[in-house]
């Protein structure tokens, strides 16, 4: 047996593509990690130590609305295009319109505990005192724009 050549398509070899998808990922992380280095700096400069607690007290609620987007948005992209790749049309509309109603479904009860029970979550986060309120401000802020970033 020899040496099998790799699978090229259009696109050049399937390593090339590897590459140029996790190259596009390490570039999203690394821009997402300047944001949170630029709203670190800024919030230390105008509020100090305790709003500095608050956003990390509050950015558990930010990874959780990113990775149930990133949930739903991948696995309902991902089933979409295998249903279509196999030809199957109408599942694979049904299958956009359930990621996208869950999607909404899940921006709005975020939204609604962000207006409501945003002293509660903070709390619940470990916040207390000055702390607490900061941590509420920016958790009501951050969960009332949840449709926007899930859907």
């Amino acid at each position: 047996m020899g040496k099998e050549t790799p699978r090229v398509n259009k696109e050049g070899t399937i390593f090339s593509q590897f590459a140029r998808y996790v190259s596009l990922n390490v570039l999203s992380m690394a821009g997402l990690s300047c944001y949170i280095l630029a709203d670190t700096y800024f919030i230390s400069a105008g509020v100090g130590s305790n709003g500095i607690a608050a956003l990390n007290l509050a950015l558990p609620a930010y990874s959780l609305l990113n990775g149930i987007g990133l949930m739903v948005g991948m696995g309902g992209a991902t089933r979409y295009s295998i249903l279509r790749g196999e030809g199957r049309e109408d599942e694979a509309n049904q299958v956009f319109t359930h990621a996208a109603g869950m999607a909404a479904l899940l921006g709005i009860l975020f939204t609604a505990a962000g207006l409501l029970f945003s002293w509660e979550i903070a709390g619940a986060l470990g916040a207390s005192g000055q702390v607490q309120e900061l941590a509420s401000i920016y958790l009501r802020t951050l969960l009332t724009f949840s449709l926007l970033f899930l859907a």
